[in-house]
């Protein structure tokens, strides 16, 4: 077999969201957010989001039951299982502090699961 390699976004392509506003929509920090958002960078406003997500109780479990609930497309799934299936080295283009909300995802949802 060629050596074919399988690319995927995960915001808008892997998941049918942007990750970071469903967390915090899932989680009710929407008008925060909005307030904050115009006031700094998208990285500073997700730190301080974080900081008040932290400071309100918010918990890894409360985002871990966050992401099993995130919206995937219904073919994106079996996309990634076939191409998996076939052999193909599946890549998503995700930052490393991503990796674990990428598997958290894809594991729920049965992403390479069938290995």
């Amino acid at each position: 077999m060629a050596n074919i390699v399988v690319v995927f976004d995960f915001d808008k392509t892997i998941i049918d969201c942007d990750s970071d506003n469903w967390v915090l929509d899932e989680l009710g920090f929407t008008d925060l957010f909005n307030q904050i958002l115009p006031t700094m960078p998208w990285n500073s406003t997700m730190d301080r989001m974080m900081k008040e997500m932290h400071e309100k109780g918010v918990t890894i479990n409360n985002i871990v039951e966050v992401l099993k609930r995130t919206p995937m497309h219904s073919r994106i799934i079996p996309a990634i299982n076939s191409a998996y299936d076939a052999g193909y080295f599946v890549f998503s283009l995700v930052l490393y502090l991503y990796s674990n909300l990428l598997s958290t995802v894809t594991a729920f949802n049965g992403v390479f699961s069938r290995r």
